[in-house]
């Protein structure tokens, strides 16, 4: 129980000596935030869910459901993860609630007609991405303290300065888009982590979006998670959004995450927004699967001039008793 306990409590701080790569798996769901940490090099990740998302509206109950991909690859450095995100949504209506995010009034949206998708399927385009590990914060080990109890218990000051990592994603949208949303869509975020303690770990993002295109914006992410056993952790988050000329949008999520194996992860979540221009309910279950070929590397040290002296001596005394 102990040895799983510890192996989990690595999970969720994604923490380790030699680098980024975790011996249990580091999985970005179910939440929205993301860490500044990588899945470690050689190391192939592929996090999927099925999710339902109903919006209300003055016509009708708007509901689509679909998949969710994100495949994760470490290459190069410990430090640097790419990434690929794929969306794809089932009777999706995007037409009526896209219409009801851009208006004004209820009146304006119950005045036009209703149009929904002929297709059955829908993709969102495809998400590329990188992210690099700018710089790794590293805390007291406290189960070296043995003088004394109140240093031993006493809270690591400088588990308060997080982690930083950059991400930089390419939205590149499906062929029959329309033609203001047919350009290469290009999203920047600085990922911060903070490990409060072994099992609380809170996760902020701070994301530019769609730079230099048409729709523009800037969100937040908070998300805190706790692992409350050595298989089971549970996370809150929030997420806000700022567009010009535009009511801000709250979002709040919550879920579980459940770990069956070092390189298996199921999870459940839901959540809702505050914005009542464009009100939805979105919930989801998800896994998590780890391909690992990660190796460390060995490092040779060069031993001492001296030591290699005390070595030649030891060497020559017994040859002569010989």
């Amino acid at each position: 129980m102990k040895k799983h306990l510890c192996r989990f409590l690595f999970f969720l701080c994604t923490m380790s000596a030699s680098g980024q790569y975790t011996e249990i798996i580091n999985s970005k769901r179910p939440g929205l935030a993301e860490s500044p940490y990588g899945v470690g090099t050689h190391v192939l990740q592929i996090e999927s869910g099925f999710f339902y998302r109903a919006v209300p509206t003055p016509i009708k109950m708007l509901d689509s459901y679909g998949s969710r991909w994100f495949v994760r690859y470490g290459a190069l450095s410990e430090k640097l993860e790419f990434n690929l995100s794929i969306i794809a949504k089932y009777n999706y209506q995007s037409s009526l609630e896209n219409d009801l995010f851009h208006m004004n009034s209820v009146q304006e949206f119950t005045n036009k007609p209703l149009v929904i998708s002929d297709k059955p399927l829908r993709s969102e385009g495809v998400h590329v991405g990188v992210k690099y590990l700018l710089y790794q914060q590293k805390y007291t080990d406290k189960s070296k303290e043995i003088r004394s109890w109140k240093r031993r218990m006493a809270f690591d000051t400088k588990r308060l300065i997080p982690s930083v990592g950059l991400g930089l994603q390419a939205h590149i949208p499906q062929i029959d888009s329309k033609p203001e949303r047919g350009d290469i869509r290009f999203d920047g975020a600085v990922l911060l982590q903070q490990d409060f303690s072994d099992r609380w770990v809170l996760l902020t993002n701070f994301i530019v979006g769609d730079i230099k295109g048409a729709d523009p914006f800037v969100a937040y992410l908070l998300s805190s998670t706790y692992a409350f056993s050595d298989r089971w952790s549970y996370f809150i988050e929030n997420k806000g959004t700022y567009r010009k000329n535009r009511p801000t949008e709250f979002q709040w999520g919550t879920g579980l995450a459940f770990l069956c194996t070092k390189n298996l992860q199921l999870d459940v979540s839901a959540s809702n927004t505050l914005f009542e221009n464009n009100p939805f309910v979105y919930g989801a279950v998800g896994i998590s699967w780890r391909l690992d070929w990660h190796r460390d590397k060995i490092i040779r040290k060069e031993v001492p001039t001296q030591e290699k002296k005390r070595r030649n001596f030891f060497r020559r005394l017994f040859k002569k008793k010989s």
